[in-house]
């Protein structure tokens, strides 16, 4: 079994966005076919394509307003899973690290 990627968590209160993106990879500049939106202000970001590989983050756009309890976005309590060592969280969902990182950056 894989190892669960280990997000690198960035907020940024100005451009109102949380980026979540494994040690080591960046969001900017990557193709469309990598994004599997779930909703117009929540996105995974996969390895490759987003229906062939594994996610290795996320972003959540307009953050301060993001409803995590939406239904559009209910899948973001269930897996992929990952680890968010920023936040001391380990095998968690992306609904546990944006409920973390308001915790930690407020909305």
């Amino acid at each position: 079994m894989a190892e669960l990627p280990r997000l690198y968590i960035s907020h940024d209160p100005d451009h109102d966005f949380l980026s979540a993106i494994e040690f080591g990879r960046v969001d900017d500049g990557q193709p469309a076919e990598r994004w599997a939106a779930l909703s117009d202000d929540f996105a995974y970001l996969h390895l490759g394509a987003a229906d062939h590989s594994p996610p290795v983050g996320f972003k959540v756009l307009r953050f301060g307003g993001f409803d995590p309890e939406a239904e559009e976005v209910e899948r973001i309590w269930e897996k992929p899973l990952f680890h968010a060592p920023q936040l001391g969280l380990l095998d968690a969902s992306a609904g546990e690290i944006i409920l973390a990182a308001r915790g930690l950056y407020g909305d």
